[in-house]
C-alpha cells in the first residue's frame, strides 16, 4: 500500500513538473534578427540586453515559460518538436494565436533538463 502510494505521489510530481529549466541564459531574437540575450534568475527576475537592458520576470503558465518585461511586451519559450520556439507579443497584443514575432530560442547555459 505504501510502496503504490510513493509511486503515485511521484508520478503526480512529473505530471506537474516544469518541461525545462528556465533558470539561466537565453538568446533569443528581435523582429529585426538581432540577438537578445535574456538572464533568468531563481528568485524569477529577468533581464535582457536589448538596448540599454530591460528588466521583467518570468514564470510558468501551462507548460510554457513566460517572460513579462517592463516595456509592456510578453515573450513565450515553449519547447516545439524537440527545439525552443520564442513568440514575442508587443504591448497590448494579447492574443494568444496571433505573436508578434516568432524565432527560435536557444538555452546558453542553464540546467536544461
Amino acid at each position: 500500500m505504501v510502496k503504490r502510494l510513493l509511486l503515485l505521489l511521484c508520478l503526480a510530481s512529473a505530471a506537474w513538473a516544469d518541461p525545462f529549466s528556465a533558470v539561466g541564459r537565453w538568446r533569443i531574437y528581435h523582429t529585426d534578427g538581432s540577438p537578445i540575450i535574456v538572464t533568468l534568475y531563481p528568485n524569477h527576475s529577468a533581464r535582457n540586453d536589448w538596448e540599454n537592458g530591460t528588466r521583467g520576470y518570468w514564470k510558468w503558465v501551462n507548460g510554457k515559460l513566460v517572460m513579462r518585461w517592463k516595456d509592456g511586451w510578453r515573450d513565450v519559450i515553449a519547447l516545439k518538436e524537440g527545439r525552443f520556439e520564442k513568440l514575442g507579443y508587443a504591448p497590448g497584443n494579447h492574443d494568444e494565436t496571433a505573436p508578434s514575432n516568432r524565432t527560435a530560442a536557444y538555452q546558453l547555459d542553464g540546467l536544461g533538463k
